[in-house]
């Protein structure tokens, strides 16, 4: 079965969307050596809850779009001050967005993380 124009068109939409937020979140952390190791949802397998791997519905996650975002990839400065996310979005298949620990991240999801890296705060 052949694909469509449109299926087409948002395989095209989606790859170049996963690519930007893959690449924005390698330069925000690439340089800065303040920043742990990247955590992905397989690290924390069986650690935390499946909802707490969803972006919460904070302020700052509801402007940028990224509320009830599947967690692809994050990672929190390592005074625990800051993260960064990547997360899986139903309009544009991926996106990009940092903030603090509480408005991007589950409470749990911060501790567990924080527990794996042994991020203390500063």
């Amino acid at each position: 079965m052949a694909l469509t124009r449109e299926e087409i068109e948002l395989i095209a939409r989606c790859k170049a969307n996963c690519t930007l937020a893959g690449i924005l979140f390698g330069e925000e952390l690439g340089g800065d050596r303040r920043y742990a190791p990247t955590v992905t949802p397989m690290t924390v397998a069986g650690l935390v809850k499946d909802f707490e791997l969803e972006v919460p519905h904070s302020e700052l996650a509801m402007h940028v779009g990224a509320a009830g975002g599947k967690l692809i990839a994050w990672s929190l400065r390592e005074d625990g001050r800051y993260a960064h996310i990547v997360y899986e979005n139903e309009k544009a298949c991926c996106g990009y967005t940092h903030g603090l620990p509480t408005e991007v991240l589950t409470p749990g999801l911060v501790r567990v993380t924080k527990d794996l890296l042994h991020i203390k705060e500063g």
